[in-house]
């Protein structure tokens, strides 16, 4: 009896340790997984935070979204506590912590023309590819294309489908969710992901500044994003943001 009202209360003591300081959790936009609609961010991935802090009793603010290059500064600087969705690399451990539970796992795939043929790096020789800055590739896609492509930086996924669907590069690059989003929402009729040879597939995470965050924490969202994600919620958000 002793020891069991003796875990009640750590456990009590555990959540109020984490509930004290309000959260700054920020996003890119970048459909599906984050939408921002006046001002406001929805999404499968930012439907899936606040699921997982609420029931942590975690506060936090409005959640709020950034261009990628200055929300993934923001977190390496200590100006935010948690971001999201974020692939893993290597330099980020750095500064942030990585839950050991993605909250989805995606491939990255390559995008072109309907009429085009993409059957590994070779199809990709001599052609004009559009990447966006501050994106994490496999550094084996990263060299092929720096030494046989020419390569076209955009700050973001939408304005490459629209250089793709203008002819001005012959390919680009993402995650198959947003880009199938981008295509259904531009409408665009002549562009398809290849999906028969992904450049990878790795998991999108909330990453946590470590200065700000302690690893205590990190460890409990894990295990309550790891619950969550078997739940009917779970799949009827997946459902509600990928079906075609």
């Amino acid at each position: 009896m002793k020891r069991t009202l003796f875990l009640i209360l750590m456990a009590i003591t555990f959540t109020n340790a984490f509930s004290q300081e309000r959260f700054t959790i920020i996003c890119d936009s970048w459909p599906p997984y984050q939408i921002e609609e006046d001002g406001f961010v929805t999404g499968f991935s930012t439907e899936v935070v606040r699921a997982v802090l609420d029931k942590l009793k975690q506060p936090y603010e409005t959640i709020v979204s950034y261009p990628w290059k200055r929300a993934l500064t923001m977190i390496e600087t200590n100006n935010a506590h948690g971001l999201f969705s974020a692939n893993y690399t290597e330099d980020r451990t750095k500064f942030a912590w990585y839950p050991s539970e993605s909250l989805i796992d995606s491939p990255w795939v390559i995008f072109g023309k309907k009429n085009s043929t993409y059957t590994g790096f070779e199809s990709l020789k001599g052609k004009r590819i559009g990447t966006v800055r501050g994106y994490s590739y496999t550094a084996e896609f990263l060299n092929y294309i720096n030494e046989n492509c020419i390569v076209d930086e955009a700050s973001d996924d939408e304005t490459n489908f629209l250089k793709l669907d203008k002819g001005r590069i012959d390919f680009t690059v993402g995650d198959y969710g947003n880009g199938i989003t981008i295509i259904k929402s531009a409408k665009y009729q002549d562009i398809k992901g290849f999906t028969d040879n992904p450049i990878k597939k790795d998991g999108l995470f909330l990453i946590f500044n470590k200065t700000k965050v302690n690893k205590e924490f990190v460890d409990k969202f894990s295990e309550t994003l790891k619950d969550f994600k078997q739940t009917n919620m779970y799949k009827s958000l997946y459902n509600k943001y990928f079906s075609l």
